[in-house]
């Protein structure tokens, strides 16, 4: 949020080159992101240059005889504002001077200006606005004294006239603050007069501080999240052998990627048989007759201690007659043989 400090006036004909020095004003609290603005009425010598506390200001928008400047000035709470005449002689100046924190560049965060004759308003168009930021307009005319401005802004937020006044009876000014509380790119500032003259207009917007935290500490609460059961599988005693052919990384050429030397320990639960039954055979002998089959791996399986008993009908084989042949010379004459 900025505040309006003052206005200064000065009725001295300045020349070319020549200055008109405000000594000792007060800009408010020192601090690195502290922007003091300046409204500028001139008769003549509008493409003045200024300094605030030391620090050159940068001229933010211009329209004729109304101009605003800002510098960031980071240190002491009061200092002079001196502007130097740059193109003509100047009659006259006013100067109104708000004081802000803002986390913007010197420029702010937008600017317009507008001019207009007769009884027609000037407005200032479209400037973008951010909630805890602030406007600052300064309107001025020249060779109609005795007229009011009236200053409005088509948001909701309300706007304070800060100045409202006639110099020399030559001319007139007036200054007005806006703070604004919403995020808005369409907000326009209106600038009438209660008679008909050539007014003109310059507007700034900036942005707040936003959220600075001090100094401090956090403490995170709640409720410590537990395991639903707290209870461990504990594998029974038992060890595995781990049989194979030992495999080698190859990298090219025969060459053997060797590994160090270590073990490894195989954990879990030994894996029992789940029924430690055998088949025992009866009594007897058999006789196995054929080719004799080998294992393609020259292993030997070990059967445990036992016999077979080979059960079934037994092959018998039946008699048969067989008959002989007595004498050739003789008819044929087959006789059985018992």
């Amino acid at each position: 949020m900025a505040v309006y400090k003052t206005t200064l006036t000065s009725t001295t004909n300045v020349a070319i080159a020549g200055t008109y020095t405000f000594s000792t004003v007060d800009i408010g609290t020192a601090a690195t992101n502290r922007v003091v603005v300046v409204g500028h009425m001139c008769a003549s010598g509008t493409n003045n240059t200024m300094t605030i506390g030391g620090v050159a200001a940068t001229r933010v928008t211009k329209n004729g005889a109304a101009s605003i400047y800002a510098a960031i000035v980071p240190t002491g709470t009061t200092g002079d504002i001196i502007v130097t005449v740059a193109d003509a002689s100047a009659a006259r100046i006013a100067l109104i001077v708000w004081v802000g924190y803002t986390r913007d560049a010197v420029t702010g965060l937008d600017s317009g200006s507008d001019s207009a004759s007769g009884t027609t308003d000037a407005v200032a168009s479209d400037i973008a606005i951010k909630p805890g930021g602030f406007v600052c307009a300064i309107g001025a005319q020249f060779n109609t004294p005795g007229s009011s401005f009236t200053g409005t802004w088509s948001g909701v937020d309300s706007v304070t006239e800060n100045v409202d006044a006639e110099l020399e009876s030559a001319s007139c000014y007036a200054g007005f603050l806006i703070a604004t509380t919403v995020d808005s790119t369409t907000g326009d500032f209106t600038l009438a007069e209660g008679v008909s003259g050539t007014k003109q207009l310059a507007v700034v917007s900036y942005n707040g501080v936003g959220l600075v935290a001090d100094a401090g500490s956090y403490v995170l609460t709640g409720t410590a999240a537990s395991l639903e059961r707290g209870r461990v599988v504990v594998a029974t005693a038992g060890s595995y052998v781990l049989t194979g052919t030992a495999a080698t990384l190859t990298l090219s050429a025969s060459k053997t990627i060797v590994a160090d030397s270590g073990s490894y320990l195989l954990t879990g639960t030994a894996a029992s048989l789940r029924e430690a039954r055998k088949a025992v055979a009866a009594s007897g002998s058999y006789t196995l007759t054929g080719t004799a089959a080998s294992l393609i791996i020259a292993n030997t399986i070990q059967a445990s201690a036992g016999s077979y008993v080979l059960t079934g009908t037994a092959a018998t084989l039946t008699i048969a007659d067989i008959w002989t042949h007595v004498d050739d010379s003789q008819t044929p004459n087959w006789t059985p043989v018992s």
